[in-house]
């Protein structure tokens, strides 16, 4: 067993930061450069799945009164995803958290 010399926080932030480092090595995120953008939109009766429209008429399939799952494919667009945060009324830091993918 190694001990490392100094507090206990200094060595668990460097064992931390090499974890991370390791790991951003071995697994380069790739971010697709197209988004695809798919509505599933379900109640007790039946489906409805969207895929591959634009956005505004994937909003015209959206019903409030279903139960309603939007997937999102890629984070290239930007302005597309500050379109779906306008219209579910998220929080600007929420949509700088989604399209950061360099933060750990």
């Amino acid at each position: 067993m190694k001990f490392i010399k100094g507090s206990r926080k200094s060595a668990l932030h460097k064992v931390t930061e090499h974890l991370a480092g390791e790991f951003r090595v071995k697994h380069e995120i790739k971010i697709p450069e197209k988004v695809i953008i798919e509505l599933i939109s379900y109640n007790e009766e039946n489906v409805i799945m969207v895929e591959n429209k634009p956005l505004d008429e994937l909003f015209e399939q959206y019903n409030d009164k279903r139960k309603n799952w939007i997937n999102v494919d890629g984070l290239s667009d930007r302005n597309l995803i500050d379109q779906i945060g306008k219209k579910f009324d998220l929080h600007y830091l929420l949509i700088e958290d989604i399209t950061n993918v360099d933060h750990q």
